[in-house]
């Protein structure tokens, strides 16, 4: 009996232990980027058409970002919620 009483309190506290916090998720929401900003990157970019996305996973149609200056860059959002890319 005590063995077994010993066994499920080890094991609830390993449990306890390994379970993330509880604010973990609105840690990594908050270190998300907004695509309705333009980053430092492509500061004095204008938003153009919509394109198709390259990848698969992405979300069907996104917002054309061109970038001043010689870099050829644009920016388009990635995933749902998942930030912005460069292409």
């Amino acid at each position: 009996m005590q063995i077994t009483t010993v066994s499920i309190l080890a094991i609830l506290a390993t449990l306890s232990a390994a379970t993330p916090a509880a604010d973990a998720h609105q840690q990594l929401q908050a270190r998300a980027v907004n695509c309705n900003n333009i980053v430092p990157a492509c500061f004095g970019g204008s938003k153009g058409a919509k394109t198709n996305c390259r990848c698969k996973g992405q979300k069907g149609t996104c917002d054309l970002w061109t970038c001043p200056g010689s870099s050829a860059g644009a920016m388009v959002c990635g995933q749902e919620e998942s930030g912005c890319v460069f292409l």
